[in-house]
């Protein structure tokens, strides 16, 4: 059975989240946004909405094995529900 991987496009107030926890739930997760910056800034593991410390755990967790960032959209091709 081939291994279901995600994207989330779009890492702002809603993705962001959103893509950790499915990451959360033990699926592979790319998560793209057209901003090269926010993306170094996740990877980084550096929380991007101040307001919400609580991401900062799921980055933790999840970054790199579970979740990565990309500006690259071709990276959506990786991933087989979007």
């Amino acid at each position: 059975m081939e291994e279901i991987k995600f994207s989330v496009v779009g890492l702002g107030r809603v993705g962001l989240p959103l893509a950790l926890h499915i990451a959360e739930r033990g699926f592979k997760v790319i998560g793209i946004d057209i901003n090269e910056e926010k993306c170094k800034k996740i990877n980084s593991k550096e929380v991007i909405f101040p307001d919400e410390p609580e991401l900062k755990e799921y980055m933790d967790r999840h970054i790199p094995h579970n979740f990565y960032a990309t500006s690259n959209y071709e990276e959506v091709k990786k991933a087989n529900v979007h």
